[in-house]
């Protein structure tokens, strides 16, 4: 945990890629405290720090609430790269991320496309009524001007479990 606070980028990055690995194959392992340093770390200057601690943040959620606060304020940062992040995690929270709906509702006038459909379908996929809505559904089935996405965000479970994956994954250029 430490190296997250190391002044060489690299150094907190690859701590962040790892502590993802951790935090996918044992989230039962971490403590309350490890979990607060995350969310501490993801104030961080480095965006893409930021944006690579939301995946582990999001498999700690039933741990800390402290993680899902993390979640939900990632989802107002500064950086679209990390929105974009925090609103795929909280798609995969499913449920139990029911308090971030007021905010990806917002995120649906968002000027960035991708950021529209990923908020989209994360609002679907936490509460499958959505499907149902005309705002909500024509946003997660947007194709973006020289972005291609994926289908539906169901499939983009599994992959992203298995393999770590980030918003860089789910949009293809």
């Amino acid at each position: 945990m430490a190296a997250l606070k190391d002044a060489d980028i690299s150094v907190r990055l690859g701590a962040a890629d790892a502590l993802g690995n951790y935090a996918m194959s044992v989230p039962e392992l971490f403590s309350t405290a490890a979990v607060q340093e995350l969310a501490e770390a993801l104030k961080d200057k480095d965006p893409g720090l930021r944006a690579a601690l939301i995946f582990p943040l999001s498999r700690l959620v039933s741990k800390s609430g402290q993680a899902m606060a993390a979640l939900l304020g990632a989802l107002n940062d500064s950086d679209l790269d990390v929105k974009r992040s925090a609103a795929v995690a909280l798609g995969f929270v499913g449920p139990a991320a029911k308090k971030s709906l007021p905010v990806l509702r917002g995120h649906l006038k968002s000027r960035d496309c991708s950021l529209r459909v990923l908020s989209g379908r994360a609002m679907i996929f936490i509460d499958p009524a959505f499907k149902n809505n005309a705002v909500v559904s024509k946003a997660a089935e947007t194709k973006c001007p020289g972005v291609k996405t994926m289908p539906a965000i169901e499939p983009l479970t599994l992959e992203a479990e298995v393999t770590g994956a980030t918003t860089e994954q789910f949009l293809l250029p």
